[in-house]
């Protein structure tokens, strides 16, 4: 779960509209730059691009990567 108090990106559970939002110190999620409600009038968001947990091991998170078979993601000179 993101930190309070930090950006994510979450979706608005009306329209289905991406969009960037603050977390709240009380949990609240709120879309940022179109005041309390995403375009279309919704309140309801699910956050998406959660933080790995503090504890998760880095070097597991390394060999993923580097086993990845998607070259894409590293384009060769």
């Amino acid at each position: 779960m993101p930190v309070r108090g930090d950006r994510s990106v979450a979706i608005c559970q009306q329209c289905g509209t991406a969009l960037a939002v603050r977390i709240q110190t009380d949990g609240s999620i709120r879309p940022i730059g179109t005041g309390t409600a995403c375009s279309c009038g919704g309140e309801s968001f699910d956050v998406i691009g959660d933080r790995p947990s503090e504890t998760a091991d880095s070097s597991a998170v390394a060999e993923d990567t580097a086993d990845s078979d998607d070259e894409s993601a590293y384009p060769r000179p």
